[in-house]
């Protein structure tokens, strides 16, 4: 877990159906990309170029200006080769985070049908780029006092990667800022103004 829950592991009725809509959001978003982006790179290098982007993320190099030059598909597939379990609870804390704007979403308490309105894309980005960031410090912080072979903070930097993977795949500049100069292929942090999200208080981290 990311998040603290009042309500322990086990997801009432409305965090199910939050699950279900950011599982569904993410989806959708992957198969908007793939209608709207037509060009592709060629698959000779993509090994290497998702082995950089995997170097990219382990390492930290997040905030320089350096990018592992990867495709959205290349993050694509990054993503999906994270642990089913790992990517579980990352959706599951993006949906913690989504379901903290429902009137940005067009959802009223719960999500009854799953609706994508234009602002989806930047609420689900930024949710991601919070999940990111929070994994970021829990797994910082377990580094730091209980050492990196332990293992809360080995499961910690599993979830890290797979977080930031995602963050990868959705927070890409060409989508959000097409005119920023910089060469990063995409950013770790919010990259959009709006929705802006509330914080929410994350599991201890020892």
């Amino acid at each position: 877990m990311i998040y603290e829950t009042e309500e322990g592991n086990v997801l009432p009725v409305g965090n199910v159906l939050w699950l279900q809509y950011a599982a569904q959001c993410i989806q959708w978003r992957i198969t908007m990309l793939e209608r709207t982006s037509f060009w592709r790179p060629p698959p000779a290098k993509r090994a290497q170029r998702i082995h950089a982007l995997e170097q990219e993320i382990r390492l930290g190099m997040l905030a320089s200006n350096w990018s592992a030059g990867e495709h959205w598909t290349d993050a694509l597939a990054f993503w999906q080769q994270q642990p089913a379990d790992a990517r579980g609870v990352i959706v599951q804390a993006v949906a913690r985070k989504l379901a903290t704007i429902p009137e940005a979403l067009g959802v009223v308490r719960v999500p009854q049908r799953l609706v994508f309105l234009p602002n989806t894309a930047a609420a689900l980005a930024n949710a991601v780029a919070d999940v990111a960031r929070d994994s970021h410090v829990i797994w910082r912080f377990r580094f730091e006092y209980l050492g990196e072979d332990a293992p809360e903070t080995s499961q910690m930097l599993t979830w890290r990667i797979a977080a930031f993977s995602l963050a990868a795949l959705l927070n890409r500049k060409e989508h959000f800022c097409p005119n920023d100069r910089q060469k990063r292929t995409w950013f770790a942090e919010r990259i959009a103004a709006e929705p802006d999200i509330p914080e929410l208080p994350l599991v201890p981290s020892l």
